[in-house]
C-alpha cells in the first residue's frame, strides 16, 4: 500500500505488484527489461547495458515515490520462482531448430561411422581366419592318402568286434546308397546337347 504523509491510503497495490519480478526480452538485436509491478521499462543493445539502464530508471522511480512523501509498505515475503524469458523472432528460433538438427546428426554419422568401421574390421578378422586355415591345409598328395589309409588299418586292428561289425554294415549301406552315383560317373550318359 502507498501512504500520503497525512497517513491516508492512496493507492492499494497487491502483494504480486510489489513483487521484484523483472522480465527480459530479446527483439531485433535489441534486450529489453520490464517489470510489471512498477511497469518500468528499459532497453540496450546488449543485456549489460539495458540492466544499468534499468537499475538507474528503478533508483529514480524509488526517488520520486520518496519525494512525492509517499512510502510503500514494505510486502510480506513472497517466495517466487525467478528465472528469465527470452523471446526470438521466428527467424531465430527456425536457425537454432536447424542447429540443434544438424547437431544430432552430426551425432547420428558418428555413431554410424564407427558400427560401420566395427563390422568392415570383423569381416576382414572372419576372412583372413579362413585364408589361414586354406593355407594351414595346403594341398593333398597321394602320399598323403597313402599314410592316413596306414593309420585307418591301424586302428581298424584295435577295434573291438561289435564295433568292428557296425563298421561293415554302415559300410554296406554307403556302398548301396552310393553304387549308382558310381556307376554313373564310370559310365556316363551320352547327353544328347553334345556335339
Amino acid at each position: 500500500m502507498i501512504r500520503g504523509q497525512s497517513g491516508d491510503a492512496i493507492l492499494q497495490t497487491s502483494v504480486s505488484d510489489l513483487s521484484p519480478q523483472v522480465v527480459l526480452l530479446e527483439k531485433d538485436g535489441r534486450y529489453y527489461f520490464y517489470q510489471p509491478a512498477t511497469g518500468l521499462i528499459t532497453s540496450g543493445d546488449d543485456v549489460a547495458s539495458a540492466y544499468r539502464k534499468f537499475d538507474d530508471a528503478k533508483c529514480r522511480y524509488m526517488d520520486d515515490v520518496r519525494r512525492a512523501g509517499l512510502e510503500i509498505a514494505a510486502a510480506p515475503a513472497v517466495t517466487q520462482a525467478t528465472g528469465v524469458a527470452i523471446h526470438r523472432g521466428f527467424l531465430s528460433e527456425i536457425a537454432l531448430f536447424a542447429t540443434k538438427c544438424g547437431l544430432v546428426l552430426v551425432l547420428i554419422g558418428g555413431i554410424g561411422v564407427v558400427a560401420v568401421n566395427a563390422i568392415q574390421s570383423s569381416l576382414t578378422g572372419v576372412t583372413q581366419g579362413l585364408s589361414r586355415a586354406a593355407a594351414a591345409i595346403g594341398s593333398i598328395t597321394l602320399s598323403d592318402v597313402v599314410t592316413k589309409s596306414d593309420d585307418i588299418v591301424r586302428d581298424l586292428g584295435t577295434l573291438p568286434e561289435n564295433r568292428k561289425e557296425d563298421l561293415r554294415r554302415n559300410a554296406g549301406e554307403i556302398s548301396r546308397q552310393l553304387t549308382p552315383i558310381i556307376e554313373t560317373w564310370r559310365n556316363p550318359p551320352a547327353s544328347a546337347g553334345a556335339r
